[in-house]
């Protein structure tokens, strides 16, 4: 299949690669001439945005949507809309597919009326739209993009993602679909999850270090990745059976948080941990 990507940074780049193992015919677009002579170079296909490219049936963007203050800028992905609806050839059955991160509701509010409106044409009757959100590392990118743990496809419709499905397909990791809002949603519990687990390590090595235990602290963190439901059960925590509960854990946070209060360590996750608590949240 010819397959456009809109961004050659960590994730089109990466995305490209794992697509070029599996027979696709790969064109990437990057307004940076550094970029475009590393890719050209190796006698790969690579055009600047304002470059006119042969239509395709599948264009996947990959462009930065960093945070403005405190909102998203999606100027780079603005731009990338832009380009990809002039190139839509309803002929084509063509698919759009966004893999950036965006904040829940971007695409049906903003993304797919802003193609409909450049473009002329109908979501649904004339091209399809999918947000298939990428799960890579940064450090290991390629890897991850060729050996994929999970899919995730977001649509109005489930038909609208069948080219991104079609071209997953291979690298045979289970495919999820849900609705566009659930998939960008998505993409953000993972991220501040992963937040929340680094911040929660960093406070307890912060504590191993106020006890003079530091030089132990990889080893108790070992243990607890074996001996906490939490870390050994993926599915410990999600389940809808209310707030922190039960004999041991509200005890036992709020005994630890009054000894830390008393060691002059504060800990603003755990503090919030039990306020949420104490709310019955």
């Amino acid at each position: 299949m010819k397959i456009e990507i809109v961004g050659a940074g960590v994730v089109g780049l990466a995305f490209g690669r794992a697509l070029l193992s599996r027979g696709h015919a790969v064109r990437w677009v990057d307004s940076r001439p550094e970029r475009l002579r590393s890719l050209r170079d190796e006698g790969l296909t690579a055009a600047v945005p304002c470059e006119s490219s042969d239509p395709c049936s599948l264009h996947v963007i990959c462009v930065p949507t960093p945070t403005n203050g405190r909102e998203q800028d999606r100027s780079a992905l603005s731009e990338s809309l832009a380009r990809v609806a002039a190139l839509l050839r309803p002929e084509l059955s063509p698919t759009v597919v966004i893999r950036s991160t965006i904040l829940p509701g971007t695409s049906r509010q903003w993304a797919i009326p802003l193609l409909e409106t450049i473009s002329g044409l109908h979501h649904g009757k004339h091209f399809r739209f999918a947000y298939c959100p990428e799960f890579l590392r940064e450090s290991h990118a390629v890897a991850d993009a060729s050996a994929p743990r999970v899919h995730l496809i977001g649509a109005l419709e489930l038909g609208h993602g069948d080219a991104i499905a079609e071209v997953l397909a291979p690298f045979e990791a289970p495919v999820v679909r849900v609705s566009l809002e659930a998939a960008e949603l998505q993409k953000y519990i993972h991220n501040t999850f992963n937040a929340l687990k680094i911040s929660f390590f960093n406070d307890m090595r912060r504590v191993a270090k106020q006890l003079d235990v530091i030089a132990d602290a990889e080893a108790i963190f070992s243990v607890t990745c074996q001996s906490a439901e939490g870390m050994w059960n993926p599915a410990y925590g999600t389940r809808n059976w209310g707030p922190v509960a039960g004999h041991c854990l509200p005890k036992d946070l709020e005994a630890f948080l009054g000894w830390m209060r008393s060691c002059d360590l504060d800990s603003p996750l755990l503090e919030s941990l039990s306020a949420l608590r104490r709310h019955g949240e």
